[in-house]
């Protein structure tokens, strides 16, 4: 199978899963990851890579994501 078969367009691609990749399209673990990160930098969310969210959180001193002190206040 592949994407067209699938039909799977530009809209549909950033919302495949690596579970989409191997089990329906039949891609191999490390290609449907490196897939899914190429996607992700290009459409600019986050790297879903183990790496990346280490380097995340590492970077924040709580070891977690910085929320906008709107939310945090509840305003």
């Amino acid at each position: 199978m592949n994407f067209r078969d699938q039909c799977i367009d530009g809209a549909g691609l950033p919302l495949l899963t690596e579970d989409h990749l191997m089990n329906s399209l039949g891609m191999k673990l490390g290609p449907a990851l490196k897939l899914r990160s190429v996607l992700s930098k290009k459409l600019g969310g986050p790297c879903p890579c183990v790496a990346c969210t280490v380097s995340i959180n590492a970077t924040s001193p709580s070891g977690s994501i910085p929320r906008p002190s709107s939310v945090d206040s509840g305003t």
